[in-house]
């Protein structure tokens, strides 16, 4: 049997071009970008730490010079948190809607993390990886993508 040494590299929220239709951020740009109100099952409160997918791909890049790292796992993330409201939010002026988000108006749910953002230090000291994205980029090329889908 031939061992081949792996390490787990472990994503919080990756999104970008691409994305399933049906998740979250290209839920909401598509409802802006058609001037509608998005709706969503969660609470704005809920909090992610979200990463672009182009930072996903260095770190994928980086990760098979690192062999000596097998059996490790790395957090990939951008190391920052955000409430699904303010993500909205971001999208909602980089689209330039009117429109206003309707959220599920129960109570965030008990399995709903209250804090959800990646300890990247590992990233950064043992693959020399940190994401190069802000929210704010990473959203507007995505907006730009699906409009280039729509128009």
């Amino acid at each position: 049997m031939h061992c081949v040494p792996t390490m787990t590299l472990r994503l919080f929220s990756p999104y970008g071009p691409l994305e399933d239709s049906h998740r979250f951020i290209p839920t909401a740009i598509a409802a802006f970008a058609k001037n509608q109100s998005p709706r969503f099952l969660s609470t704005p409160s809920c909090v992610r730490d979200y990463v672009y997918i182009d930072d996903v791909i260095d770190a994928y890049i980086a990760a098979p010079d690192k062999a000596t790292l097998a059996g490790d796992s790395i957090n990939i993330g951008s190391g920052k948190e955000y409430t699904l409201g303010t993500v909205v939010n971001n999208i909602r002026k980089l689209c330039r809607s009117t429109q206003e988000p309707l959220w599920n108006t129960t109570n965030q749910a008990d399995w709903e993390p209250t804090h959800w953002s990646a300890d990247i230090h590992k990233a950064k000291e043992l693959l020399g990886w940190e994401p190069k994205y802000s929210l704010e980029e990473g959203l507007k090329k995505c907006i730009e993508y699906y409009q280039g889908l729509v128009n």
